[in-house]
């Protein structure tokens, strides 16, 4: 239909409108005053309810205004500064890169040859670095670099993946951990090797090089390794059999805290094993000597307190996954177990300073263990206060100790596999 054509049909409908005569001009000034003062009334009611409103909140009637959600206004809850999550998939070759907020996939991953697989991975809290191992059809692993780029034109960040250089580790190694420092700027790995020896490497994401590497004479495997807010890293290291050492990866110009152990693992009936811990800061800004030793790249520090489980980025509590209780029979009263939800799977907060309890964080269900989905906590904000966790099918948001289930972008899968790591967060 042409211009023309829709001209003439639009003409043809408005002709009997056009016949019609106006209305005279009193009837539409009579209009114009009633409808002006139907808008009056429904002011003037819109006023009183505000008016009332806040009567009722200075008397004290309504409560004070509700503190913004830590998770923002997204489609699903996650924090709205880091909603970018690395996903594995065991039954795939292929990772991805995900917003929790709205579940979109940013980018899909790929290692660098066909018979390759991703392995343990770990992300910055910066959210914008992810370092990730690669399984290589040789049995040897090396390292690859997720870097979330300025934004593209469609608003999302573009991804960009680079292989990390400098570092291969032997046929059929193990990573037993990886870690991220908040800026992106380093990351530690520890692996085990076929024999059961222990290495420890740092690396710097910034320069491409590395800056020590160190091996255990030891097949004792250590505690996680956890940056800590002051740029240093938190490190158990075996000084063979049940002795162990608390190093601290330490910043430039920084100090900071660490603390390794935990003191009630052991069993009246057992002969004490408790480690005995040397604490240690080493100062990562130049490359260490090859073929050093850990000790010698390392001072003495006084400065730790006895870490459990895994600490917040702040380094003042520590989460520690646990489930249970135990039967009444072997329970000590008073013990963290007494007051531990029954039946359940559970984390427990407590505090790096004193060691005590804080509170027990209810996840789900103890038979969800047992399932293909994951059970633990998936984010935690800088002080513990806000975690987003799951167990099972079971998600919850948990503020300031409040638990609320909700409903994730997503459930996060498990992995049958040590040495692949289902998520990044």
């Amino acid at each position: 239909m042409n211009r023309t054509q829709l001209r003439r049909e639009f003409d043809e409908w408005a002709a009997p409108l056009r016949a019609e005569p106006p209305p005279p001009f009193d009837s539409i000034r009579r209009r114009s005053r009633a409808r002006i003062g139907r808008l009056a009334a429904a002011a003037g009611s819109a006023a009183a309810v505000v008016a009332l409103a806040i009567s009722l909140a200075v008397t004290g009637v309504v409560g004070t205004a509700v503190p913004p959600s830590p998770w923002g206004s997204g489609r699903y809850p996650a924090p709205p500064s880091q909603p970018y999550v690395y996903v594995s998939f065991s039954l795939g070759p292929t990772a991805q890169i995900r917003n929790a907020g709205t579940g979109a996939i940013l980018a899909t991953l790929r290692p660098p040859s066909l018979s390759a697989t991703f392995g343990v991975a770990a992300a910055s809290s910066s959210d914008r670095v992810f370092v990730v191992a690669e399984n290589l059809a040789d049995g040897t692993v090396t390292f690859a670099a997720v870097r979330l780029l300025a934004a593209g034109h469609d608003g999302r960040p573009l991804v960009r993946m680079t292989q990390v250089p400098h570092i291969v580790l032997p046929a059929q190694s193990q990573v037993t951990d990886l870690v991220v420092n908040p800026a992106g700027t380093r990351f530690a790995m520890e692996a085990q090797a076929l024999d059961g020896k222990i290495t420890l490497v740092i690396y710097n994401l910034v320069s491409g090089s590395l800056i020590g590497r160190w091996a255990a004479g030891s097949q004792q495997l250590t505690s996680p390794l956890q940056f800590l807010p002051d740029g240093n890293l938190a490190v158990v290291w075996p000084l063979g059999g049940a002795t162990s050492t608390c190093v601290r990866i330490k910043g430039k110009g920084s100090s900071g805290h660490c603390s390794p152990g935990s003191p009630t693992t052991q069993s009246p009936s057992q002969p004490p094993q408790q480690p005995v811990l040397v604490n240690r800061i080493v100062d990562p800004a130049v490359p260490f000597q090859a073929g050093s030793s850990l000790l010698a790249d390392s001072r003495p520090d006084t400065a730790l307190h006895r870490r459990i489980g895994t600490m917040t980025p702040d380094a003042n509590l520590n989460l520690s996954a646990a489930v249970g209780p135990s039967p009444a029979n072997q329970v000590t009263p008073g013990s963290w177990a007494a007051s531990q939800p029954s039946g359940m799977a559970s984390v427990a907060e407590s505090s790096t300073a004193t060691g005590q309890l804080v509170r027990w964080i209810p996840l789900g269900p103890a038979s969800a263990l047992n399932a293909s989905e994951y059970c633990g906590v998936l984010w935690a904000s800088a002080d513990g206060r806000d975690l987003l966790t799951q167990c099972g099918n079971r998600q919850q948001e948990v503020v300031n100790g409040q638990v609320t289930v909700v409903r994730l972008a997503w459930i996060f899968p498990t992995s049958d596999v040590a040495s692949v790591s289902p998520f990044a967060w």
